[in-house]
């Protein structure tokens, strides 16, 4: 009982310690006079690492993952004193909100000195753009690699970015989606040494950029520009990989570029439990690199992302991916249980056999009718299957009682989906009154079938070491699941300028939302085969 107790206080403990792991840290920078400083270089340094962030127009920073209660800032900015101060969270607080930190101008005059070289950071209203110039990378670097290097942005172990606190939930090449916008398929495969800038966008929807008001909360994305003289020709790289036990990896893309065109072939094999592409399968460019987790995995992805011009007035750009999971895990254990009186034993051996595919199709349809017409279309289509066989061998003893179960399930699962999205937009004569239309449609379903078979035989004796009685326990199920959905939404919205600083919104939006759910289970016979 006392280890007991001691056990739970250490995790108690500890959980509580997790908890209080990371601090926020909120500040702005300004000059003497109150004005806000953009483009301040504050770090923040504390005894197990440092943060990196820019300040925003408004001169704001903040740091969300502060991982202990003291630590220094130093803020730096072209013209001015560099700052440097310790802080100590109160306790108890998580949230720190600093008092302004106010950076005198350095009056130091020199001589006039010709500077030849780049500026690594510009900020406008809803960008912040790094020069890649300026942050050196190895050659043959990825993306991935210069990220790391720039100022306010991280990227963690699985390749996740993200920019001052919040997550890039896309990735632009030139201005238009690379693979749906997965981030990790960017970030990991392009080159380095192709890029001309690298900016961070607060970007509030197609209808905003198209009529210029904003409204909600952004998202941040990045958007990776490409040299002009890098934008003609052919790249691409492949590594191939093996070693003991059969283990082998293989990676490919190639690439071309020229002007509005753009090419990409993407393609990787291996069956190390390592990292690899699916191209944002599991969500609009969230998390294109996954971990394939226990066991012993086959896993296989490809690729192709188009984008070009048609005429002056439509460009096309799209992908296309699939990509395949082969797991085998096999699992054993022992287990002693001691009791005041006796003791119980238990040894579980199990396999699990899991099959993963899935397709994906996104295209984009963008064509300027005239100066004052804009239409965009985005067809959606992708399909999954995935199959699973589990078996699970239990062994259990103890005095006068012996139990054997053996466990095994099958299931197949299908899951189509589809969607589009319409956006129309008019810009009136009048400048700020627009009209636009959005209509988008939504269908998802997914059907599975699962067997469950389960039997478990117990062997009881008396005290005398006779067999006293046998029980058998049989189940054997077939469980049908059919979920479908089907999600439709249209919204007309009409915009009219009051003054150049405000503006009349009328508006009309419908939506509908169709769920279906079916289950159904049937006792089979074990003879048979036959459901009762």
């Amino acid at each position: 009982m006392q280890k007991l107790l001691l056990s739970l206080l250490f995790l108690l403990l500890f959980f509580t310690a997790s908890a209080q792991r990371n601090y926020q840290v909120q500040g702005s920078v300004q000059d003497t006079a109150g004005v806000p400083l953009a483009g301040s270089i504050v770090r923040l340094k504390t005894a197990q690492d440092s943060l990196t962030a820019v300040t925003d127009n408004n001169g704001l920073f903040n740091f969300s993952t502060v991982k202990t209660a003291s630590f220094s800032l130093t803020v730096r900015l072209i013209g001015f004193n560099e700052y440097n101060q310790k802080y100590q969270f109160p306790s108890p607080g998580k949230l720190l909100k600093l008092p302004a930190i106010k950076l005198r101008e350095a009056l130091q005059q020199l001589k006039a000195v010709n500077v030849v070289g780049v500026n690594p950071i510009t900020i406008k209203e809803d960008t912040v753009e790094y020069k890649a110039a300026a942050y050196k990378v190895r050659e043959g670097s990825p993306v991935e690699d210069l990220v790391k290097k720039l100022p306010g942005l991280t990227v963690d172990k699985d390749g996740n970015v993200t920019a001052q606190g919040k997550p890039i939930t896309r990735v632009r090449v030139n201005g238009k989606d690379y693979f749906g916008g997965d981030v990790q398929t960017a970030t990991q495969n392009l080159p380095a040494d192709i890029v001309e800038n690298i900016q961070v966008i607060d970007d509030y929807g197609d209808q905003a950029n198209l009529t210029g008001i904003k409204s909600g909360e952004p998202n941040k994305i990045l958007n990776i520009t490409i040299q002009k003289n890098k934008n003609k020709g052919y790249f691409g790289q492949g590594t191939v990989a093996a070693g003991t036990q059969d283990r082998f990896a293989g990676r490919i893309s190639a690439n071309k570029f020229k002007d509005a065109e753009q090419i990409s072939i993407l393609g990787s094999v291996n069956n190390t439990n390592s990292n690899l592409f699916n191209f944002g399968a599991n969500g609009s460019g969230g998390g294109g690199s996954t971990n394939t987790g226990n066991g012993i995995t086959i896993a296989s992805s490809a690729g192709l992302n188009y984008r070009n011009n048609i005429g002056k007035k439509a460009t096309v750009y799209g992908s296309y991916s699939f990509s395949r999971r082969d797991n085998n895990t096999i699992s054993t254990s022992q287990e002693q249980r001691s009791f005041q009186d006796y003791a119980q034993y238990n040894t579980d051996d199990g396999q699990d056999l899991t099959q993963n595919t899935n397709h994906r199709l996104n295209l984009n349809l963008e064509y300027k009718i005239d100066t004052a017409n804009f239409l965009k279309f985005i067809p959606n289509v992708s399909y999954s299957t995935n199959g699973a066989t589990s078996t699970d061998l239990i062994n259990s003893t103890k005095p006068r009682v012996a139990s054997l179960q053996n466990n095994s399930s099958q299931s197949n699962a299908t899951s189509p989906a589809a969607g589009a999205n319409l956006l129309y937009n008019h810009k009136f004569k009048k400048r700020g009154r627009n009209f636009s239309l959005n209509a988008n449609i939504d269908y998802s379903s997914r059907d599975q079938l699962r067997n469950v078979n389960n039997n478990t035989n117990t062997h009881i004796q008396d005290s005398t070491g006779n067999s006293q009685s046998d029980v058998v326990q049989l189940q054997n199920q077939n469980i049908e699941n059919d979920n479908q959905n089907t999600r439709t939404s249209i919204r007309a919205t009409f915009m009219e300028p009051i003054s150049k600083v405000s503006f009349a919104e009328l508006s009309y939006a419908y939506n509908n939302s169709f769920t279906q759910t079916l289950r159904n289970t049937d006792d089979v016979d074990p003879a048979t085969g036959i459901p009762v």
